[in-house]
């Protein structure tokens, strides 16, 4: 099966702005109805960071200037921050105890 170097690195880091498309493409919003910007999603990954320093989700800048999020960081911002069932403490919470289970 032949897998071309961008789908390789897809599936390790993603960028802010394929993180954003993917975002749209789920049709995920904010809590308040609206289009999540890149404004919103720098502001989830702020908070991301905040709470979770040691995970290294974001990667440091490289040649590019640019940043990076693994993608588990990626399933914190879909799971955890842009979800709207569930306060973020608890989807947080929920969200380490399935990835407990999957090791």
């Amino acid at each position: 099966m032949y897998v071309n170097s961008e789908q390789a690195l897809d599936s390790v880091f993603l960028s802010y702005d394929k993180i954003l498309k993917k975002l749209h493409l789920l049709g995920l919003t904010t809590k308040q109805g609206k289009k999540i910007t890149e404004l919103d999603l720098r502001k989830a990954i702020d908070v991301m960071l905040e709470k979770h320093p040691t995970c290294r989700w974001r990667s440091e800048k490289i040649r590019s200037r640019k940043y990076f999020i693994l993608i588990e960081g990626y399933y914190w911002l879909l799971n955890v921050y842009f979800q709207k069932e569930k306060a973020l403490i608890d989807a947080d919470i929920n969200f380490f105890e399935e990835r407990i289970k999957l090791i």
